[in-house]
């Protein structure tokens, strides 16, 4: 009897652990987007010199995920598909569709509107998959979503050389 009133209540305590919130939110988006988002940090480019920017494009990810921004400024943004699949950088807000082949760079430039508070940016090939992110203007802000239907009109052309330091936060 005492075999079983112990595995009922280690049971009871599993259950419990497995349905109780993580605490603290580390992994907490600061904007809001629809579907699975695959979170691998933000940046800050309004602390950035110049208004630029790396961004990693990854098997299924963008590295930095959120991107903080001014309302009204231009991003300079420099895309490295470390991945072994192509990706696209694609934002129908912004009117970006870039197609990043493996092992390849290539560079884009958008402005953020002054009128929004979050856009959302994302793989034309794996959006599904949770590889999407955000420019953002100020925390707690819903990006609207992205058509996520068109075809990719980049041209996959691109340096494959790698770039400098990124100023990732993780």
């Amino acid at each position: 009897m005492r075999k079983l009133s112990f595995v009922v209540v280690l049971s009871a305590m599993v259950v419990a652990v497995v349905f109780v919130p993580a605490a603290g939110g580390a992994n907490k988006s600061p904007v809001e987007l629809d579907g699975k988002v695959n979170v691998r940090g933000k940046a800050n480019v309004s602390k950035q010199s110049k208004g630029a920017l790396d961004v990693v494009v990854d098997d299924y990810y963008f590295a930095p995920t959120f991107i903080k921004v001014a309302a009204g400024q231009k991003v300079k943004i420099r895309l490295d598909n470390e991945g072994t699949d192509p990706h696209t950088f694609t934002s129908d807000e912004l009117g970006v569709d870039k197609e990043v082949g493996p092992g390849r760079s290539a560079k884009v430039k958008v402005k953020i509107p002054s009128d929004v508070e979050a856009v959302q940016y994302y793989c034309q090939f794996h959006d599904s998959l949770g590889m999407q992110g955000a420019f953002y203007a100020a925390s707690g802000a819903a990006a609207s979503p992205g058509a996520n239907s068109g075809s990719s009109s980049g041209s996959g052309s691109g340096s494959g050389s790698s770039g400098s330091g990124s100023g990732y936060e993780y």
